[in-house]
């Protein structure tokens, strides 16, 4: 699990350098695997806006021109052919550091002196997937708004500074597979009050009051679908999401796809819970059922590959066909497009066991399997379709319509353990009072009534004593 420490900063403040976090957090229990510490190798590189464009005299191949870059006018030879007069572009200056270890100095191309390089986006080490508009083998051509920036550092510029340390999450901890999971061990881990931006993200409330177009829900399977949330969205317009939203899906290592596609990726990295959007004109009789696969039933999944399914595998169906692969995949056949108008965000939980070996038999492990499969909560699911809309309005995606269908017929059981204090000193060899013990739970939000600790509805692995000794020894001594 990626994670950036600019989202991490939405949920607890962080004192610490990233360096540091990243040893704090591994001493607590979240284990990091790396620091990438992006845009550190990129100095003196600056936006420059090319003035003249000139034919080199003694290499056909060549170009000379000179280049604004506010404070001076340099005059770079280039090779590239993508570049006109008037282009903002990249501009390594003399002494510059580029990823990879590459240094830029000044010196001589077929004898004329260049005083920098252009730079193309691998240069930069960035790629052509977040920046569609350029080309592989060319120089990186700037919005010319930029124009107001030249001569300013273009790790500013264009936002590549970006720290992001990648954890290794253990099965047993679902819900540190999400930024919010992760911002709360942040915040026990150094100490800080975790913010909880979405603390009341239950009670959001929508303005519009509108019919939800007659849609229908049926679990017919309930004990492989736990719960199932749907919210509708009308007028809905495609486009790209905000740069914010893309900057913070990259990070975490996701392609931003459109705003609505990005929204349910958002929701899962963000909350943990993954979704998935359907267009309504696809489903027939506007009836979701989520259902056993019928024996060698096929469905063509969103990256256009055929799986057959069996009574083993659980769908989300329409009164005709199956729309997706619960827990896996949607399906081809009910893709957001450019042309829908209205979406309907599903919000579910499934068994874990189900979706793994679902997930085993089509060959097909996504981001939203990966997380089912470990077990997540079910009082989970109504936040994340609430943040959901709350998205759609928030980037004018479309109009949020304020009603939802929640069935929900499998109830998440709480876990309730007695602490012994005795048995848990014994276990770990330490000697702490009743009273430490309950102040380090209350931190991880473990309420204590009367000796017992009550599990939080996002920590399903806390069962018996030895978790919460674990709990314990794992904090008391940051």
């Amino acid at each position: 699990m990626k994670a950036s420490r600019e989202w991490l900063e939405e949920f607890s403040n962080i004192d610490v350098t990233t360096l540091e976090l990243a040893d704090k957090l591994t001493m607590t229990g979240s284990k990091v695997e790396t620091v990438e510490q992006r845009g550190n190798d990129i100095k003196n590189v600056v936006v420059g806006k090319i003035l003249e464009i000139k034919k080199h005299p003694d290499a056909d191949k060549l170009v000379v021109t000179k280049v604004d870059v506010a404070n001076e006018i340099l005059q770079i030879v280039t090779g590239a052919n993508n570049i006109k007069v008037g282009d903002i572009v990249p501009i390594a200056k003399d002494g510059a550091s580029l990823p990879n270890g590459v240094k830029i100095k000044t010196g001589k191309l077929r004898g004329i002196e260049s005083c920098g390089m252009m730079c193309s986006v691998g240069e930069l080490n960035l790629n052509l997937s977040d920046y569609p508009e350029q080309i592989e083998h060319g120089i990186m051509i700037l919005d010319k708004k930029l124009e107001k920036d030249l001569g300013k550092d273009i790790v500013e510029v264009l936002n590549l500074k970006e720290d992001v340390i990648d954890f290794e999450i253990t099965p047993n901890r679902p819900d540190c597979l999400s930024i919010e999971g992760l911002g709360r061990e942040v915040a026990i881990t150094l100490n800080k009050e975790f913010k909880n931006p979405r603390k009341n993200i239950d009670e959001l409330k929508i303005e519009n009051k509108e019919e939800i177009e007659g849609l229908k829900v049926s679990i017919e399977a309930p004990d492989l679908c736990y719960r199932y949330i749907a919210r509708v969205v009308k007028d809905v317009k495609i486009e790209e999401s905000p740069d914010w939203m893309k900057r913070r899906l990259k990070a975490c290592g996701v392609r931003s796809i459109n705003n609505i596609v990005d929204i349910t990726n958002y929701v899962m990295l963000e909350m943990g819970q993954p979704m998935h959007a359907f267009d309504i004109n696809s489903i027939e009789g506007k009836h979701i059922t989520v259902r056993r696969a019928r024996k060698q039933e096929k469905i063509t999944t969103l990256d256009e590959v055929e799986r057959t399914l069996d009574e083993d595998n659980l769908v989300i169906a329409d009164d005709k066909k199956a729309v997706a692969i619960a827990g896996v995949m949607g399906g081809l056949n009910s893709e957001i497009e450019e042309t829908t108008k209205t979406v309907v965000f599903e919000s579910a939980v499934f068994n874990g066991g189900s979706v793994r070996k679902t997930a085993k038999k089509v060959a097909l492990r996504t981001e939203s399997s990966s997380r089912f499969e470990k077990g997540l909560s079910p009082e989970n699911a109504l936040r994340a379709i609430n943040r959901a809309v709350e998205l759609v309005e928030l980037i004018k995606a479309g109009k949020a319509i304020d009603g939802k269908i929640d069935v929900y017929p499998t109830k998440q059981k709480i876990n309730k353990i007695k602490i012994d204090e005795n048995k848990i000193n014994s276990l770990l060899g330490i000697n702490l009072s009743k009273e430490e013990m309950i102040e380090i739970l209350e931190k991880l939000q473990i309420k204590v009534e009367n000796d017992i600790a009550i599990a939080p509805y996002f920590r399903m692995d806390l069962e018996y004593l030895a978790d919460i000794a674990e709990e314990i020894v794992r904090i008391y001594r940051i």
